[in-house]
C-alpha cells in the first residue's frame, strides 16, 4: 500500500521529499502563506495554489484512511471481516468506494419492530396477520390457543374486544367525563 506522501507526490508531480517537508510543516501548524514565502527551500517550486491543493488532498487522504479503519473495525466487530474484504477496503481510492463496500454490513436503524424480532415475537405477529384484521381479540385468543397450546394467556382479557367503546377510559381519558 502506498503512503500518503507517495500518493501526493505522484498526483502533484512533485518530489516525495518536498511533499513530506510540506506535510511536516503543515502538521507543525504553519500556514500556507508562511510556507510559500519563508520556506521555499523546503518545498521547491510550489506556489500557493499547489500548496493549497496539497493541503486539501492531504486532509482528504487522512480522512479516507481514518474511515477505512472505522469501517474495518465495525465489520470486524460483527465477525464478518474477511481478508478479501479488508484488501478491497484498503484498495478503495475514494470515500464513496469505502461506503459502497460498507453498505451491506451497515447496522440498520433500531426500531420497535427489530427489537420485537430480537425478542422472538415475529412468529406471533405473523400468526396475528394470518388470522386477518376482522378477527377480534377473543377470537384471536381462541385461535392462538389452538395454534400455540403452551402459551400463557393470562394477559388476554376475553371480555374486551378490540372495539374501543368496550374499553373504559379510551374515549374519555379523564375520569367523570362521559
Amino acid at each position: 500500500m502506498e503512503t500518503i506522501t507517495h500518493i501526493l507526490a505522484r498526483e502533484l508531480n512533485q518530489s516525495e521529499q518536498h511533499v513530506s517537508n510540506v506535510v511536516a510543516l503543515l502538521d507543525e501548524g504553519n500556514t500556507i502563506p508562511f510556507i510559500a514565502r519563508y520556506r521555499k527551500e523546503l518545498h521547491g517550486s510550489m506556489d500557493d495554489t499547489a500548496l493549497r491543493a496539497l493541503e486539501e488532498r492531504l486532509q482528504y487522504l487522512r480522512n479516507l484512511e481514518k474511515r477505512r479503519e472505522e469501517v474495518k473495525g465495525a465489520i470486524d466487530g460483527q465477525g464478518k471481516l474477511t481478508e478479501a474484504l479488508a484488501a478491497a477496503i484498503d484498495a478503495a481510492a475514494t470515500l464513496a468506494e469505502v461506503e459502497d463496500l460498507y453498505r451491506p454490513y451497515k447496522q440498520k436503524r433500531r426500531t420497535r419492530a427489530t427489537i420485537a424480532r430480537e425478542k422472538g415475537l415475529e412468529p406471533l405477529a405473523q400468526l396475528a396477520f394470518a388470522f386477518g384484521p376482522a378477527v377480534g381479540l377473543s377470537n384471536f385468543r381462541k385461535r392462538l390457543k389452538k395454534a400455540c397450546p403452551g402459551l400463557s394467556f393470562g394477559y388476554f382479557n376475553p371480555h374486551v374486544d378490540a372495539n374501543c367503546k368496550d374499553m373504559p377510559g379510551v374515549h374519555h381519558p379523564l375520569p367523570g367525563r362521559g
